[in-house]
């Protein structure tokens, strides 16, 4: 059941709407059939392989069209500043015995 439950924000509206339909189903042995043969055929409703690659490519055109985003400016001098200051503590602790760390 698309959309169940989401006016209220809640999935167990759908979860409960849907154990209902299967209960009632259930219950009325015939109901099943009277579902049934009101029901389109797949081939009506599903969307073909053929438009699924060709609806994708349209999706994929436009997003190309409209191009990259604009990326945030860096502060690259500080950007490469705290790489190197990491690289320095790294070296650092490389060098310091594990008694020292706090290890034993």
């Amino acid at each position: 059941i698309p959309g169940a439950g989401e006016a209220d924000g809640g999935g167990d509206a759908g979860i409960d709407a849907m154990a209902r339909v299967f209960g009632r189903l259930l219950e009325e042995r015939d109901r099943l059939g009277k579902v049934r043969a009101h029901l389109p055929e797949p081939h009506d409703v599903l969307t073909s392989e053929a438009r699924h690659v060709e609806r994708s490519r349209e999706i994929y055109e436009r997003v190309v069209a409209r191009g990259a985003p604009e990326a945030p400016e860096l502060d690259w001098w500080a950007d490469r500043m705290q790489m190197e200051n990491e690289k320095a503590w790294d070296e650092s602790l490389g060098r310091t015995p594990p008694e020292e760390l706090g290890f034993e």
